[in-house]
């Protein structure tokens, strides 16, 4: 995989317990090295500081709610910026009188 995204329930009371968890079983498969975007849903149900502690300090964290569809153009943008990393453009021109084999 390019990316995993860590779906966390940010309104869960053992959200840290759980994860550790994730990040046991995905060591445990040998995917430790790939590139994780933690995503926290249900952020509708924090207050403002515990949202704002929740995303501080790092690149591949965002905060949404799914049920108010807030966040979402962030977690695509998030994802974009880390799949876009890994690409090469490319230029093609066509020649659309040369017929085709």
């Amino acid at each position: 995989a390019d990316v995993i995204l860590h779906v966390i329930d940010a309104s869960a009371a053992d959200r840290e317990r759980r994860d550790r968890a994730v990040q046991d079983v995905l060591a445990d498969i040998g995917a430790g090295s790939v590139p994780i975007i933690e995503v926290y849903n249900k952020c509708d149900r924090l207050d403002p500081a515990d949202r704002e502690r929740l995303t501080r300090g790092s690149r591949r964290v965002v905060a949404i709610s799914a049920l108010r569809r807030e966040g979402l153009s962030d977690l695509l943008d998030l994802i974009t910026a880390h799949v876009a990393m890994d690409t090469e453009r490319a230029t093609f021109e066509l020649d659309y009188a040369q017929e085709a084999d």
